[in-house]
């Protein structure tokens, strides 16, 4: 945690104040959509000393913090800050252990997979159609709105991981079988965008 504190919380307000101070006053924040999320443990006062009851959070409670932080600097500062929230992202050299690759890996070897139940609802969207949406966020002067802005950078369509990974898994021609509920579910939530706060992104077939 000392070390996710340190580079996106320390470092990343130190980048904003750099940029402030040498005139860059236009600013596309990443942010994580499980943001409501530890707004919800804060108030079940389940954070302490900016950590959450449950480790794997803890990436997110820097990610919140930081967009405290940044909305505070751009207000004092006068810049255009943009805080985008994105959604779940699958695609080309994502992390090995993530839910997209072990799905081609194992239609690709024709293993079988223990998942989740899979129940939980996503918006789905491709790392691809993710870069497409930010550099269309870059046009400040289009939802040209009171700065600072938060958006819910997600296609708008939401699924269950099941089907997501069932499509994965019968576009591969998968030989395996999915066991859904083998797994136990670290995280119940769904994670839906807000339809009012929405920037709408293209969203392509999974695959």
């Amino acid at each position: 945690m000392d070390k996710t504190f340190e580079l996106n919380v320390i470092k990343s307000t130190q980048l904003l104040l750099n940029a402030a101070k040498n005139n860059c006053k236009k600013w596309i924040i990443i942010s994580t959509n499980k943001e409501d999320k530890i707004k919800k443990l804060i108030k079940l006062k389940k954070i302490n000393k900016f950590e959450t009851n449950e480790p794997h959070y803890n990436y997110s409670v820097t990610k919140y913090l930081f967009t405290k932080i940044c909305k505070e600097v751009s207000i004092l500062s006068k810049a255009k800050c943009r805080i985008l929230k994105v959604f779940q992202v699958y695609g080309a050299d994502e992390a090995k252990g993530r839910l997209w690759p072990l799905l081609k890996n194992c239609a690709k070897k024709n293993k079988n997979l223990n998942m989740t139940s899979g129940k939980q609802i996503y918006d789905f969207i491709h790392i691809d159609d993710v870069v497409d949406g930010l550099i269309d966020c870059l046009n400040f002067n289009k939802k040209n709105k009171v700065f600072p802005q938060e958006w819910d950078l997600a296609s708008g369509k939401s699924t269950s991981v099941k089907n997501f990974a069932s499509k994965i898994w019968k576009n591969n021609q998968a030989k395996g079988k999915i066991f859904f509920s083998k797994i136990k579910i670290f995280d119940r939530d769904n994670y839906l965008p807000n339809k009012n706060n929405l920037w709408k992104i293209k969203s392509r077939k999974f695959k």
